[in-house]
């Protein structure tokens, strides 16, 4: 996940130092996600306060994008180049992996696989799995938790996804892009450079932050299969500070309950 956050900050470094050869490096790339991966770490380590300010902090980052997209997206468009017809947003499509002589995945795969994935920035449909064993009643509780984040997935994904599809201004100029995330010449047409660079940074931060959720439901399962002795090392890594045993985790948006079972285990 950090991974993809990083090309969203490398995106922006290119639009504004276009000329600077380390952008194309490997080991720069590696650098950048190694130091968002230790910001995405530290507030699970520092305190649970700080973890609970981050995610706040990156739910007021995803309004403020939704905002964005719903809003100052189209009155661009409007002002730039127009829309796309209904035509070109519903009727065109794009297999960007059957470019080669062999057939990589037919377009219905590909068609399926996209719908899936909610419109690649909304998702976490993950999250009741992770800390299913934490969780009262989980066999009904993880799989509602399940659904209502696919179905919010949907909800939010798809209409803002038929918003951008309007407003692209060149679609040959965004698939041949040359940024490290060609999201970043669709805003480049769009808002203008100082605009897709304000966006990217916004988005590496909040990627930044999911990456940060992933690390706490992580700890969690590590904690979880440990004390089982599944994991090598078991007695190590189901170990917990005075100040980790001393209260249950924070479960930022309040969606899952810690079982008293297992806190009585502990």
């Amino acid at each position: 996940m950090q991974q993809g956050s990083t090309n969203f900050l490398l995106s922006a470094l290119q639009i504004k130092y276009p000329a600077a050869e380390i952008l194309d490096k490997g080991w720069f790339a590696w650098l950048l996600t190694s130091i968002g991966m230790f910001f995405a770490m530290a507030p699970n380590v520092i305190n649970q306060r700080v973890l609970q300010w981050y995610f706040r902090f990156a739910v007021v980052i995803f309004h403020v994008l939704v905002v964005m997209y719903w809003i100052w997206f189209p009155i661009r468009a409007s002002q730039e180049g127009g829309f796309q017809t209904g035509s070109g947003v519903f009727d065109h499509f794009y297999n960007g992996i059957n470019l080669g002589e062999e057939k990589q995945a037919s377009d219905a795969y590909c068609w399926t696989i996209s719908v899936l994935f909610g419109a690649w920035v909304f998702y976490g449909y993950d999250a009741s799995v992770h800390l299913a064993e934490e969780t009262q009643g989980a066999s009904e509780v993880v799989a509602k938790g399940m659904w209502m984040a696919t179905l919010s997935a949907w909800v939010m994904s798809v209409p803002t996804l038929i918003i951008i599809l309007f407003c692209i201004q060149d679609f040959d100029g965004i698939i041949n892009g040359s940024y490290a995330n060609n999201w970043a010449a669709y805003l480049v047409q769009l808002v203008g450079q100082n605009g897709a660079v304000a966006i990217l940074c916004l988005l590496w931060v909040d990627s930044t932050c999911a990456t940060a959720s992933c690390f706490m439901s992580a700890q969690r399962v590590t904690y979880a299969i440990s004390r089982d002795g599944i994991l090598p090392g078991s007695k190590y890594f189901r170990r917990l500070s005075k100040k980790s045993h001393s209260k249950p985790p924070y479960f930022p948006f309040g969606v899952l309950d810690a079982s008293e079972n297992f806190w009585r285990y502990v």
